[in-house]
């Protein structure tokens, strides 16, 4: 699959590589380099948990529900709301005055169109866009 640029970190364009490293930062991933030039991830409650040969081009959040489920149960377990609907798309939300980010701060993604699109490619991009904010907004 061709690395896609759909999502912005910062003014640049993010690869699926970068997109994907970005989701296994979030999920508590750890990196290991073998001094071969190989770089591991290790991520807690993944379905593979540790790629030793193939590291970051390993991830696969954006290929498979079974890699982006967990991150949605992550939320949940934050008190993050989401809503997925193959009509309407998916909507990530937090509720204003959460404690646990900056004052005055929440998030409202806006529903995406799910209609003959990709659920989980909107899903993906949705999450990223959440993550990118919560790395702004959460209280460190």
């Amino acid at each position: 699959m061709k690395n896609e640029q759909i999502a912005y970190y910062g003014a640049k364009a993010m690869d699926t590589t970068e997109k994907n490293k970005l989701i296994a930062e979030f999920m508590a991933a750890k990196y290991s380099n073998y001094g071969d030039g190989t770089i591991g991830v290790v991520l807690p409650n993944s379905p593979k948990g540790h790629f030793p040969s193939n590291g970051l081009i390993g991830l696969r959040y954006h290929e498979s529900w079974d890699w982006l489920m967990p991150v949605f149960v992550k939320l949940r377990c934050m008190d993050v709301a989401y809503e997925i609907s193959s009509k309407k798309g998916v909507r990530i939300y937090t509720h204003p005055g959460d404690p646990q980010f900056k004052e005055d701060q929440s998030f409202d993604g806006t529903w995406t169109d799910g209609v003959d699109k990709d659920l989980l490619q909107i899903a993906t991009t949705a999450l990223i866009e959440f993550i990118k904010w919560y790395n702004e907004n959460r209280l460190k």
